[in-house]
């Protein structure tokens, strides 16, 4: 960690080295500026390439960015020269010791989200999550897989399910797409498939193979490559997969983590409208997005988080119009 390891305390949120090597961090009070001096090019590098590295990640000249989590449940992201400059970007995400708790997502008023998310996730609609980057959207994904451990009890089905492992999670009909994809780069594109049919293998469904054509008649372009590695392919098509894999377990709740990021405005447009199909077959789908433009056109209702907390919810329709939303989400005046 070098000159950043004074800074970590039990409280410790956030580190960030900005490419002008100034250093931030958060400690539950908001980001502010850290009382060292400015880091050097070449020790943001060698602290990011260390970092990385204890996650089975790297970052390089052929590769300027990195993303990974070391076991100590830090979360580290980089960007190397040129795609910033003058010098490297690093950030730090620390989760807190302790559980993640309902407690801490509230609207505005103070009142807590959770009958609400209840409601939502219960009446099979699609719902959005979104908000600038530290939020808590992935946060609040990663608690309700069962990634993370939650305070008090949460229902599904009627049934408590605050103590299931993911596993069990996902036997339930539960799904998530995560940020990363995750795939399995050395397997071909139905190999990865299959595996996302282990569910259905379980619960006994001998017809569990035939939805792979399901989800090649969704994303024609996986058939097309299907005995190809999905390392080799586009960033498009691994989203392709890994939403395709989810699909193979034929869930009820289907969570969507970022799945516009990074893609091209075309291969987006598919994503978002292979999101509507889906919506339109009764899946409920929980969606995370900054592209609120977009996820509002596909979503039935919406929350905006800000710092942990519900800034603004309401009908999709509602916060498409709504000034605040505008001006802040969708990069457009308000028309009077």
């Amino acid at each position: 960690m070098g000159p950043l390891a004074a800074l970590i305390g039990p409280t410790t949120r956030d580190i960030l080295v900005n490419p002008d090597g100034t250093v931030w961090h958060d400690s539950g009070k908001g980001v502010v500026r850290a009382a060292i001096s400015s880091l050097p090019p070449a020790v943001v590098r060698q602290v990011a390439s260390m970092l990385l590295a204890a996650a089975g990640r790297s970052v390089d000249d052929a590769h300027p960015i990195g993303e990974g989590s070391v076991n100590t449940g830090m979360r580290v992201s980089a960007v190397l020269p040129p795609l910033v400059g003058p010098g490297p970007a690093l950030s730090l995400r620390f989760h807190l010791p302790g559980a993640v708790g309902w407690a801490g997502f509230v609207d505005a008023e103070g009142n807590p989200i959770e009958p609400r998310l209840r409601s939502l996730i219960a009446s099979g609609t699609s719902m959005l999550i979104t908000g600038a980057t530290g939020a808590g959207k992935t946060t609040l994904l990663n608690t309700l897989m069962g990634l993370l451990p939650t305070r008090g009890q949460m229902f599904y089905r009627g049934e408590d399910i605050s103590a299931f492992t993911l596993e069990e999670r996902v036997m339930m009909g539960i799904a998530l797409v995560p940020e990363k994809r995750e795939l399995f780069g050395t397997m071909t594109v139905e190999d990865n498939l299959e595996l996302g049919g282990f569910r259905q293998m379980r619960l006994g469904n001998r017809q569990w193979r035939k939805r792979i054509d399901d989800v090649y008649d969704l994303f024609p372009r996986l058939k097309e490559r299907r005995l190809q590695l999905s390392g080799t392919l586009s960033g498009g098509e691994r989203q392709m997969l890994a939403v395709g894999r989810s699909l193979m377990s034929n869930p009820d709740v289907l969570m969507l983590d970022e799945p516009s990021l990074g893609l091209a405005p075309l291969i987006v447009k598919e994503i978002f409208s292979i999101i509507e199909t889906l919506r339109r077959t009764g899946v409920t789908i929980v969606l995370v997005e900054q592209n609120a433009r977009a996820a509002l056109a596909v979503a039935d209702y919406g929350y905006v988080l800000e710092m942990g907390e519900v800034s603004l919810h309401g009908p999709a329709s509602e916060l498409a119009q709504d000034s605040r939303v505008i001006d802040t989400y969708l990069g457009a005046a308000r028309k009077d």
